[in-house]
């Protein structure tokens, strides 16, 4: 075709052309064949396929990693472990399974932890029922706190009502609310998220001092750790 002075306009046409003569028109639903039975033969092996477009990238894959906190094979999370500071260091929280309340035995952190748990999270109620990640359901389910909507908390014979919801924010890792007792007109900041942003925030004279050893002994065993924080603000 150069030969002959076709310009190259031409060429490129006649390229695509071929391409478009050597496929066939039937190959986009050969292919959507190809991914149902793929997604049969998954489902035989007990793998639940979301997405039939990710199985020819999947082909591929040589390597699978798991996240062992259960993030990906469990649609619910359970509370295992709490602790509080207390003097200075943090202190197990005993937990009743027949029960769905902290079981406080003498430590002060306790009260403020109830707070965090009852009112610092972006849940919504749903037909009766909080909706909304996960963690935040089984801490808040937990908290043995009773809600009345729209965004009022009551824990401990406590009433607190959400004034401001600042969002999870995935630079921040991590998400804060301020709410006020209805009975003391007391204000509160109530922050949550990863453990080594939390404590990057808080004041260090505040910080318990066996704070990072029992981080590392958590994570080590494989839970999911969530740090929270509590600040009282002028009325």
């Amino acid at each position: 075709m150069v030969s002959k002075n076709f310009s190259t306009y031409i060429i490129v046409l006649r390229f695509f052309d071929v391409i478009t003569w050597v496929s066939l028109p039937s190959l986009p639903i050969f292919t959507g064949f190809a991914n149902i039975f793929a997604m049969f033969r998954l489902r035989r092996k007990k793998i639940v396929c979301i997405s039939s477009d990710r199985i020819l990238r999947g082909a591929g894959v040589q390597t699978v990693c798991f996240d062992k906190t259960g993030t990906l094979t469990e649609n619910a999370f359970k509370l295992s472990l709490v602790f509080c500071a207390d003097k200075g260091i943090l202190a197990e929280v005993g937990l009743e399974p027949e029960k769905t309340e902290l079981v406080e035995e003498g430590i002060k952190g306790v009260s403020a932890l109830s707070k965090i748990m009852a009112a610092c999270h972006s849940l919504r109620q749903v037909n009766g029922e909080p909706n909304g990640d996960p963690i935040e359901i089984a801490m808040f389910q937990r908290s043995g706190c009773k809600w009345l909507p729209p965004r009022e908390f009551e824990t401990g014979g406590i009433l607190l009502q959400t004034l401001t919801t600042y969002e999870f924010s995935s630079e921040s890792q991590r998400m804060s609310v301020v709410i006020q007792s209805k009975q003391s007109s007391q204000i509160y900041v109530l922050t949550k998220g990863a453990p080594e942003k939390i404590r990057e925030i808080v004041n260090s004279d505040s910080l318990p001092i066996n704070h990072d050893e029992i981080l590392r002994a958590l994570t080590a065993e494989g839970y999911r750790v969530l740090s929270a924080a509590i600040r009282e603000l002028p009325s």
